[in-house]
């Protein structure tokens, strides 16, 4: 309790300070002046966060936020990107100047360079918008602020500082400071040759593990509040864009290959067996955002596969795709006009698709490890923004209508095998 008070009684001391001053919220620094405060700030962040001093991952942030920033609206700063070392902590903010910085934790998170860039990209628009400026003159008046950056006023620096790297005070976002980071971000993100959709994709993602991992993103979403609308018009603009363009996975863990291997489970996700990617890393879509510009699946494999539903005796696919890479799964049915009757895909892992950007409704059918029907959804219309299965490990999709006239229910047992196995079983 007695830190509390301590925290409030300064508070109180800052809001009068800047009734004091006599300037309003909407008064703003000039660029010099701003420049000034954030490399006083980030002076003080780095006296209470460890950067990482990996020279691979930090210059492969510094390359992407520079590729970033080159695509932004703002050329009168001098960006600087820099990770701090906590892979507990899934979060990033941005600096009044030009500083962004990223927490290993977030690192760790993301799966390719896309979402990376949307990480950057995001902050970069606090940076282009002056977000970060205008709460510190909010909170405690221009006059102030300026004191601070000419290093008039340490104590207030200090306490600024702490609600920085405590997600407090001055790095509290509004959701309306989101919205425009958001549509700036994946503006500079197409600029850069990046695929806008990876920013609304890493948000879902994000948005599924809130629950599961509160003390790694618990600051994340006090800092950078999202909710339904904000997907839904993150969504929109990505779609507005266009999604093509850059994902790089491979690229993304190469790069990243020495701090992975130090921390190979950060946030404590349950390993599955046989060495397989975990369902919850593979949000994957019908439509996948972040998806290149590539052909989708054609439902043509080598050997033809076949699915079956064992608790009814019938055939549910005879023309079945798998999809098991990371870039299959992303690209899903993207840049397909429809499914025929008889076809289908399997994603696996995967337990959350959408459809956005989809020509044809499609049936959505959740299977678990065993292959047994955990979850339905039928005539899915495009443009649905989730579908989850929190119990599945892969999804089975089929044209529109195939589940009732298959009779598929939960709890159905199904079994993928090859055409020819079938046919010498005589199934």
């Amino acid at each position: 309790m007695r830190g509390k008070s301590r925290v409030n009684g300064f508070a109180v001391a800052l809001a009068a300070l800047a009734a004091g001053a006599g300037c309003g919220g909407l008064n703003l620094l000039s660029t010099e002046d701003e420049v000034r405060l954030g490399q006083a700030l980030a002076k003080e962040v780095e006296k209470k966060q460890r950067l990482l001093l990996d020279p691979v991952v930090c210059g492969y942030v510094a390359e992407i936020g520079a590729r970033i920033a080159q695509a932004s609206d703002r050329r009168d700063v001098s960006h600087q990107f820099k990770v701090i070392d906590n892979p507990k902590q899934v979060n990033a903010f941005a600096l009044p100047g030009g500083w962004v910085y990223v927490y290993s934790g977030l690192l760790l998170a993301m799966e390719n360079e896309a979402e990376l860039a949307a990480v950057l990209a995001h902050e970069t628009g606090h940076v282009a918008a002056k977000h970060s400026a205008k709460h510190i003159s909010n909170q405690i008046g221009m006059n102030l602020a300026l004191g601070v950056a000419l290093g008039a006023n340490p104590s207030v620096l200090a306490e600024l500082g702490s609600q920085l790297v405590t997600g407090a005070g001055i790095a509290r976002m509004t959701q309306q400071d989101e919205f425009e980071a958001d549509r700036l971000g994946m503006a500079y993100m197409k600029r850069a040759g990046y695929s806008p959709a990876a920013m609304a994709e890493l948000l879902r993602k994000l948005n599924a593990l809130r629950n599961s991992h509160r003390d790694a993103l618990g600051q994340l979403f006090a800092t950078h509040p999202l909710t339904a609308d904000r997907l839904a018009r993150a969504n929109a603009v990505a779609l507005s864009l266009g999604i093509e363009g850059l994902v790089a996975p491979g690229v993304y863990n190469q790069r990243l290959a020495t701090l992975k291997a130090r921390h190979p489970n950060p946030l404590g996700k349950k390993q599955p067996p046989s060495g397989r990617g975990p369902a919850e890393a593979a949000p994957s879509s019908s439509v996948a955002a972040g998806a290149e510009t590539k052909k989708a699946p054609e439902t043509k494999q080598d050997p033809p596969m076949i699915c079956r539903n064992l608790t009814k005796g019938n055939v549910v696919v005879s023309r079945l795709a798998i999809a098991t890479s990371w870039d299959d799964r992303r690209r899903g049915l993207l840049g397909r006009t429809s499914l025929e009757p008889g076809e289908g895909m399997l994603l696996d892992p995967c337990r959350s698709v959408h459809t956005i950007g989809m020509k044809f409704p499609i049936d959505i059918v959740f299977l678990d490890r065993d292959m047994k029907v955990v979850g339905l959804k039928a005539e899915v219309k495009p443009g649905s923004l989730n579908n989850t299965c929190l119990k599945a490990r892969s999804t089975l999709e089929l044209p529109a209508g195939t589940a009732a006239a298959r009779r598929l229910e939960l709890g159905d047992a199904l079994q993928v095998l090859r055409a020819d196995k079938a046919e010498e079983k005589g199934q």
